[in-house]
């Protein structure tokens, strides 16, 4: 027969070793955040977009609760939310969309996908970034039937 004070001992043992895990939480994206574009791909072929290195505006986020949307670009977001970017002058097409509207969603723990104009399935910006408190950073393209531009971005909160 099993020793009884050994077996709880090894119960409680086991149970603080795992209350005492730190679940890694997810930086909640609501809120207002400052996003700077910087092209460093082909840009393309418009006058206005070559003169266009660098965007910088705004973007707001709420979170997408008790509703379901899947756009062209952005399938499941997790957060909604508009943004001041000038997204033509870096070859999205603005024709057919939202602009400006925004949508976003987790990939992983550490790591989202933020999509501006994500209605049509070309034409919206498109950006990847790795969350570090409270500033993102990554790549971000253009959706585009032929290569569109690309470039690097940080969003960090107001």
């Amino acid at each position: 027969m099993p020793n009884v004070k050994h077996t709880i001992g090894l119960a409680l043992v086991v149970v603080l070793s795992l209350a005492d895990r730190r679940v890694p939480t997810r930086t909640d994206l609501t809120g207002t955040w400052v996003l700077r574009l910087d092209r460093s791909g082909r840009p393309s072929d418009s006058a206005q977009s070559q003169n266009a290195s660098r965007q910088t505006g705004l973007i707001a986020f709420i979170p997408l609760v008790n509703a379901k949307v899947d756009w062209g670009s952005l399938e499941k977001p997790e957060f909604v939310g508009v943004h001041n970017i000038n997204i033509a002058v870096l070859g999205a097409d603005t024709s057919q969309s939202c602009v400006p509207c925004a949508g976003a969603r987790y990939i992983g723990d550490d790591s989202i996908e933020v999509v501006l104009n994500p209605v049509p399935d070309h034409g919206a910006v498109v950006l990847h970034g790795q969350i570090r408190n409270n500033t993102v950073a990554g790549r971000w393209q253009v959706t585009a039937y032929a290569l569109g531009d690309t470039g690097v971005f940080r969003m960090t909160r107001q």
